[in-house]
């Protein structure tokens, strides 16, 4: 298990390696007892989001891929996440509002949701209408829906390296129909392509959710 980031104090560091432990235990209650606390004790919604939660998954999926956990386990973890996410929604509504609208999915064939509904939660924050279509979405669908809903930003998300090709068509498919639409792309699997360079004009890579909240603040009317 690896610290997160090495940017937390002791204290982040003890409920860092507490909600970890209590994800692998399958222990709903305490994981979100834990988050609760941290809320309370002063941490942001975003920084609980990238510094305990998206760590403790990447250090749980790094386990799966070493076959040192089942992935029923992994999944467990998972689910547990979804539903504290889901608990604290109420705190992710922002009151003011920009009349602004984003859509967040998953690339086609990817079935890994939590990073992208994060993304989602971070700019409903910052006052955004944030639509989640969560994972696997078709691109055809998407593109149908795209114009459905005229958004200002599109946000791709993808955990599973295998997946980097699938985005490229998935790009291209989409500049083609919409060639000035924001598109953010970002997710675990770019882990493994630290280098990697948006491959069109108006689509931006995002590292983590300080991009995020960077690019929601600056696109703001």
């Amino acid at each position: 298990m690896q610290p997160p980031n090495g940017t937390i104090n002791m204290n982040e560091q003890k409920s860092f390696e507490e909600f970890y432990n209590s994800l692998l235990a399958g222990d709903r209650a305490k994981s979100s007892a834990i988050a609760d606390e941290l809320l309370r004790y002063g941490l942001t919604v975003k920084q609980l989001y990238e510094n305990i939660i998206r760590d403790s998954l990447y250090d749980i999926g790094q386990m799966w891929a070493e076959g040192k956990i089942s992935v029923a386990t992994e999944h467990m973890a998972s689910a547990i996440v979804e539903a504290i996410l889901n608990d604290h929604y109420p705190q992710i509504i922002s009151s003011r509002k920009n009349n602004q609208t984003m859509i967040a999915t998953c690339v086609e064939n990817e079935f890994h949701q939590i990073g992208i509904k994060m993304v989602a939660d971070i700019f409903e924050l910052n006052g955004w209408n944030a639509i989640f279509l969560g994972a696997n979405t078709p691109t055809n669908d998407l593109i149908d829906f795209i114009k459905l809903r005229n958004p200002d930003v599109l946000a791709l998300s993808l955990s599973l390296d295998f997946n980097i090709p699938t985005l490229g068509k998935n790009l291209n498919l989409i500049r083609t129909q919409f060639p000035d639409l924001p598109v953010l792309v970002g997710g675990q699997a770019f882990n493994h392509h630290k280098d990697y360079v948006a491959p069109a004009p108006h689509v931006f890579y995002m590292k983590g959710l300080d991009d995020v909240e960077s690019f929601a603040k600056s696109r703001q009317i």
